[in-house]
């Protein structure tokens, strides 16, 4: 399917309007990252890091996950998580974060 219309760029007092709501989001997403760190002692990183990277083996290595390191700018491989640290991210207690958010009792 072919599209016909253009792409627009808003006038600058919209767009200015835009930065602010962007710092503000920012701003937010800081304070829940925070929040959800201090209630489940993990970081979303780290939670994202258990979920979203790849699960590899090289031939004759040993199982990592695979990952960018954003300081370094490279691809790295993390040592797995035990059974424990996964464990311990459990759906009770982020259930308990996610109620305690939406304030459900």
């Amino acid at each position: 399917m072919s599209s016909t219309g253009e792409f627009y760029v808003p006038d600058d007092d919209i767009l200015r309007e835009l930065g602010r709501l962007q710092v503000r989001h920012s701003h937010l997403d800081h304070t829940l990252r925070l929040a959800i760190k201090r209630m489940l002692g993990i970081s979303i990183d780290d939670l994202n890091r258990l979920l979203y990277t790849v699960w590899m083996k090289a031939p004759g290595g040993e199982p990592v996950l695979h990952d960018r390191d954003n300081t370094l700018k490279i691809h790295v491989g993390y040592q797995l998580p035990t059974v424990a640290e996964v464990a311990s991210v459990s759906f009770e207690r982020i259930q308990r974060v996610l109620n305690h958010l939406t304030r459900k009792r």
